[in-house]
């Protein structure tokens, strides 16, 4: 498992967050070490197929919960992450940044209100 970004990676969240200042860093970090993390497993489950909207938010769930547990939702909110829009909105930044890429298929409105973090609330 990836837990750590690239230099480079890390100089261009920073660069994000002083023209977008919607979240914290650290929250567009962990995303896109979910997105890291998800493609490497997907690449060994399943081929090396692209990943859904629905694929980045489960995982963001198990991910997410493995790393922070009950305090998952405290920590999220700290960031600015408070719904799954909010995940969408940073893959979205990720990509108009060029950090990552999408292909045509991928839309916002996919990541639109999929679960509650409440959720986090259960372990």
């Amino acid at each position: 498992m990836v837990n750590k970004l690239s230099r480079d990676a890390d100089i261009s969240i920073e660069k994000i967050t002083k023209i977008e200042k919607l979240y914290h860093a650290d929250g567009y970090k962990h995303v896109l070490l979910v997105l890291i993390n998800l493609q490497k497993k997907f690449k060994h489950d399943k081929n090396g197929s692209d990943v859904s909207a629905l694929d980045i938010i489960d995982y963001f769930k198990i991910y997410t919960k493995g790393l922070y547990g009950l305090m998952s939702r405290v920590v999220l909110e700290t960031w600015g992450i408070y719904t799954t829009d909010d995940i969408g909105t940073i893959v979205d930044l990720l990509c108009k940044y060029k950090i990552i890429s999408k292909n045509k298929n991928d839309k916002s409105s996919q990541f639109h209100n999929v679960y509650d973090f409440s959720i986090f609330e259960d372990y």
